[in-house]
C-alpha cells in the first residue's frame, strides 16, 4: 500500500539521515502524517496495562519541545495504546511509533476496546513520534520497556494479528506487483532451508496452551540427515559450537564439471562448517554469515555402478574426474554487497589405470581426465510478492575447468605422452525459482548455463511423515553443448532422478 510505502521511506530517512539534513524536520513531517491518515496506515495498537498495574519506569518520561514529562496513570477509566509498525517493505524489525492517553468519560458504562472515538471518549496524545524517537536514543531502556509490551503480546498471541488502525480495506491483488527483497538475511535463509542439503539454524517454535499457561520450546531433532543415492550429509547437536555448527557429506557429484551423478568416475567427502558473526548466535537474519566447506576428492572407478543405474540414463561417459582438493565458500553480504560464492579444487591427476579409456587407433588408446575447477558468483534474492509463496534467486559469474588428454600404448598399457585439451574461463549464469504455498516449500528448481552447456535441476515435495520425515522427488538433466560443437571428452547429456529424504532441516 501507498501509504505504508510512504510511512517506511520516512522511517528509513530517518535511520540514514545525514547530520547536514534537518531531522526535526522531517520528525515533524512523520508526527503529522501519523496524526492526519492514522485510519489509512497499516498501523496495529497494543491496550495497555492489560493487569491495572503501570511499570514503575513508565513514570516522568522525558518529552521534546520543552513539554513537561508525562506518567502513566493506573485508573480504571484510562487506558494506553501503544501503536507500532510491524511490518513493512525496507523495515527489518518492529518500531514503536506513539502513545496515546484514552480516558472513559463516562466511568465504567462503556468498554475501551473497540473504535474508542466517540463522545463517551477523550483521546490525548501523550508520547508523539518525536518522544519515541527522542527515547529510543537517548532512553534506550525505557524505550525498550514499550517495546517489550508489545513483543509481549504479539507471543501470547501467535495465532491473530493484533489490532489495527486501519479503516480501509487493502485490495490485496495490486499489493507489491513488482516483488520485494529483504534488507536482512531473510531470503537467503529461506532459499538454504528449503535447498541446502547441510543444516541451517531455524527460529524456536514456541507453542502456548493458554494465555497465561508456560511457554513450551519445540525442540528439534538432534541429528540431521539429507540421502539420495548420489549424495549424503550428517550432523548431530554434538557437532554444534558456539558460532555456528559443522556438519559432513559424501557424494558422487561434481559443481563444476557438466556431468550427472556417477557420471565423473569420482567421489567427494567433506566437512562443513557454518560460523554465524554476529554477538548473538541467534540473530543470524542480520549477521554476516560465513558457510565453509572443506572438500577433498578421489578418482574412483564407478563403470560398474552405472551400467545398472536404470534411473540414470546418459550418454556413456568419457571423462575422468582427478583427485583433487578444495574449499566452497559462501557469504552474506560481505561489506554490504551482494551474496558471493567461491568454490575451487586443485586437482591431481592420476595417469595410471582410468576408468575410462578409448581406442584412438590401432596402436594408442585415449583417456580424458578432469583436473582444477573454479566458480565464482554473486547472488540476488527477491520474491514475487510480501507472502513469500514465489521466490527467486540468480546467480552471475564465472567457472573455470582444465582437461588432460594422455594417450596409451594398446599393448603394454603404458601412458606415451600427455597434454592439455581446455582450460578456460567461461561465464556463469544459474536461476532458481522456489515455489512455498502458505510457507510449506512444495516445488523448487535451478537452470545453470555454463560452457555452453545448460543443467537443469528440479524437485517436488512428495509428502511429509510426522516428526519431519520429508521425502522428494528430484531430477536433473544435462544437455549437450547448445552454443558450441561437442568437444571429445564430452557426451549427448541425460536426465537422472532419486528420491531424496531430508530429516531435522
Amino acid at each position: 500500500m501507498f501509504r505504508k510505502l510512504f510511512l517506511t521511506l520516512f522511517l528509513f530517512m530517518i535511520s540514514t539521515v545525514m547530520v547536514a539534513q534537518d531531522l526535526d524536520e522531517i520528525i515533524k513531517k512523520i508526527d503529522l502524517k501519523l496524526r492526519r491518515d492514522k485510519r489509512y496506515l497499516n498501523l496495529h495498537y497494543v491496550e495497555y496495562p492489560s493487569d491495572g498495574k503501570i511499570d514503575p519506569d513508565f513514570t516522568n518520561l522525558p518529552r521534546i519541545n520543552e513539554r513537561e514529562p508525562v506518567s502513566l496513570q493506573a485508573k480504571d477509566n484510562i487506558v494506553y495504546r501503544i501503536v507500532f509498525l510491524k511490518d513493512a517493505i525496507g523495515v527489518d524489525s518492529m518500531i514503536v511509533l506513539y502513545v496515546d492517553q484514552i480516558t472513559n468519560l463516562a466511568g465504567g458504562d462503556s468498554s475501551f476496546f473497540g473504535d474508542a472515538s466517540g463522545p463517551s471518549f477523550d483521546t490525548t496524545r501523550i508520547l508523539t513520534f518525536g518522544d519515541m524517537f527522542n527515547l529510543k536514543n537517548n532512553y534506550a531502556d525505557i524505550y525498550y520497556k514499550f517495546f517489550k509490551v508489545v513483543d509481549k503480546f504479539i507471543k501470547e498471541n501467535p495465532d491473530s494479528d493484533p489490532p489495527t488502525l486501519l479503516r480501509i480495506n487493502p485490495d490485496q491483488e495490486i499489493q507489491t506487483s513488482l516483488g520485494l527483497s529483504s534488507r536482512d538475511n531473510t531470503d537467503f535463509l529461506n532459499y538454504m532451508r528449503a535447498n541446502h542439503p547441510h543444516w541451517y539454524p531455524k527460529p524456536k517454535v514456541v507453542s502456548k496452551t493458554s494465555r497465561r499457561g508456560p511457554e513450551v520450546v519445540e525442540t528439534a531433532s538432534p541429528f540431521k540427515i539429507d540421502a539420495t543415492p548420489s549424495f549424503i550429509t550428517f550432523s548431530h547437536e554434538v557437532m554444534d559450537f558456539s558460532l555456528g555448527g559443522a556438519s559432513v557429506e559424501l557424494g558422487f557429484e561434481d559443481k563444476v564439471f557438466n556431468v550427472l551423478p556417477f557420471r565423473g568416475q569420482s567421489v567427494t567427502g567433506g566437512f562443513r562448517t557454518l560460523i554465524s558473526l554476529s554477538e548473538k548466535k541467534e540473530e543470524i537474519e542480520k549477521a554476516v554469515m560465513v558457510d565453509a566447506r572443506l572438500l577433498a576428492r578421489a578418482a574412483v572407478d564407478l563403470t560398474g555402478i552405472t551400467d545398472v543405474l536404470v534411473w540414470n540414463q546418459a550418454a556413456s561417459p568419457r571423462l575422468n574426474i582427478s583427485n583433487g582438493a578444495g574449499l566452497d565458500l559462501s557469504l552474506t553480504r560481505p561489506f554490504g554487497l551482494p551474496y558471493w560464492n567461491f568454490y575451487v579444487m586443485a586437482g591431481v591427476i592420476d595417469y595410471q589405470g582410468p576408468a575410462l579409456r578409448f581406442s584412438k587407433n590401432a596402436t594408442r588408446d585415449v583417456a580424458y581426465f578432469g583436473g582444477n575447477s573454479m566458480e565464482w558468483s554473486m547472488s540476488f534474492y527477491w520474491n514475487e510478492s510480501d507472502s513469500y509463496t514465489t521466490r527467486f534467486r540468480m546467480d552471475v559469474g564465472v567457472g573455470y575447468h582444465d582437461v588432460q588428454e594422455a594417450e596409451y600404448a594398446k599393448k603394454s598399457n603404458s601412458k606415451i605422452s600427455s597434454k592439455e585439451i581446455y582450460a578456460n574461463i567461461a561465464p556463469m549464469i544459474q536461476f532458481h525459482l522456489n515455489f512455498a504455498p502458505e510457507g510449506t516449500e512444495l516445488f523448487a528448481s535451478k537452470t545453470k548455463l555454463y560452457d555452453g552447456v545448460i543443467k537443469f535441476v528440479a524437485w517436488l515435495k512428495l509428502f511429509e511423515l510426522d516428526g519431519g520425515h520429508q521425502f522428494r522427488l528430484e531430477t536433473q538433466l544435462v544437455t549437450a553443448p547448445v552454443t558450441r560443437k561437442k568437444r571429445p571428452y564430452e557426451t549427448a547429456g541425460g536426465a537422472s532422478m532419486q528420491l531424496r529424504y531430508r530429516f531435522g532441516l
